[in-house]
């Protein structure tokens, strides 16, 4: 398959947290495919794989792509996420306003502002916790009109930088949330810089991210891919809050979303002590999860191809990032019958280079004679439910954690 690298916008081989200019290339991804994309027929010629690398800071522990594509390209009309319409971001949402809820014990805010807001699932949630409660996401550009919201809930369909704060605020916030954001942003220091000079002096801010740490823990490089940018350790994100003259509070981990999201809070608050930036990641420890990554992977293929000897194999969860686990298995997984999801809108739907249609089981549907393995990885746990109606001859998970 020949690879679209012209839609590589450019390539950033310093890190926008410390700006060191030595990083260490520790995961070659030559010719890997977009994700998140379904489409009618897998035969197009869109959607083309691009070369990627993940690139490693061992001076703040911070984690980044090397090569950046073409927003228009990379999220494409066809690249849709809204939380309220996904269980797990719905579930996510939940528990981040529970964590906020233990830092903030019933306090008010006068101005609360959500950065990437997508469709208000948690902004409705802050409703009764402001006074004013702003969203802010460019999705929202020219349709802010059309927003579902409370009588003192606004909707701004803009970037961050983009802020008019006399005109488009009532007051600087003295509550700041983002959630699944700055992963995707190109120069999270900047756009964290504009967001605490924006804040309110004391102000809080809290942010979840995908976690570096967990990620390693659980070996789940499938988890790497070019919608994010950035990968976040609880190291490189203190030196980020204390390079911006603020104070960490605390933070913890959702292990139910994506194997261990990351909710850190800070203060804008200037913490004149010695900032203590402890590092446990290392090189070897980078390169011992890979290869466990990798063998784990290696035994699902063995497994894969003594089911096909013995009966058909289904796949169950169209989940966005099926397609990285079929690089890593350097399969184009035509050797599945299907890929089996609950999901409407994704019924004979494909994605883009893989021969494999994905289909919404009937009623009466059975695999009783099939072997299934589980397509949607962070979802396992309510597809093992789902599959015992199902009654499958065999169960297939290519992790071994979940």
């Amino acid at each position: 398959m020949m690879t679209s690298n012209s839609v590589i916008k450019y390539q950033k081989d310093i890190c926008v947290i410390c700006d060191n200019d030595n990083l260490e290339e520790v995961l070659s991804l030559p010719n890997f495919p977009l994700t998140g994309i379904y489409v009618d027929d897998y035969n197009t010629e869109k959607f083309m794989p691009a070369d990627q690398a993940l690139l490693f800071c061992s001076c703040c522990q911070h984690a980044q792509l090397l090569n950046h594509l073409d927003p228009v390209y990379l999220y494409h009309e066809t690249y849709t996420h809204r939380s309220s319409l996904s269980p797990i971001a719905k579930r996510g949402n939940d528990f981040f306003v529970d964590y906020l809820d233990t830092l903030i014990n019933g306090r008010k805010f006068k101005t609360i502002l959500e950065v990437g807001c997508n469709d208000l699932y948690m902004l409705e949630k802050l409703s009764s916790k402001g006074e004013h409660i702003f969203g802010l996401d460019p999705i929202w550009e020219g349709r802010e009109s059309e927003a579902k919201t409370y009588e003192n809930i606004s909707v701004l369909g803009k970037f961050v930088e983009d802020i008019n704060p006399a005109n488009d605020l009532n007051s600087s916030p003295d509550l700041i949330v983002s959630t699944h954001t700055f992963e995707h942003i190109n120069e999270p220091k900047e756009v964290m810089k504009q967001l605490v000079d924006l804040a309110a002096p004391g102000a809080l801010i809290a942010i979840e991210v995908p976690s570096l740490d967990t990620l390693l823990e659980l070996n789940r490089f499938d988890q790497v891919f070019h919608q994010h940018i950035h990968y976040y350790s609880l190291a490189s994100f203190k030196y980020l809050i204390n390079s911006l003259g603020c104070t960490y509070v605390s933070h913890t981990y959702n292990y139910s979303y994506w194997g261990g999201t990351m909710l850190i809070a800070f203060e804008k608050i200037s913490n004149n002590e010695n900032f203590d930036n402890q590092k446990n990641i290392t090189r070897r420890a980078i390169d011992s999860s890979i290869s466990r990554f990798k063998a784990q992977l290696s035994s699902f293929n063995d497994l894969i191809n003594i089911q096909r000897d013995l009966s058909k194999i289904y796949g169950y969860g169209g989940a966005q990032m099926l397609p990285t686990i079929a690089y890593h298995l350097d399969s184009d997984l035509s050797w599945c019958e299907a890929i089996l999801d609950d999901d409407e809108s994704r019924n004979n739907k494909m994605y883009p280079h893989m021969p494999v249609k994905i289909i919404k089981p009937s009623a009466d549907f059975s695999l009783a004679d099939s072997a299934v393995f589980i397509g949607a990885l962070d979802s396992a746990r309510p597809i093992l439910n789902r599959l015992i109606s199902l009654n499958p001859k065999r169960i297939l998970h290519p992790l071994t954690i979940m």
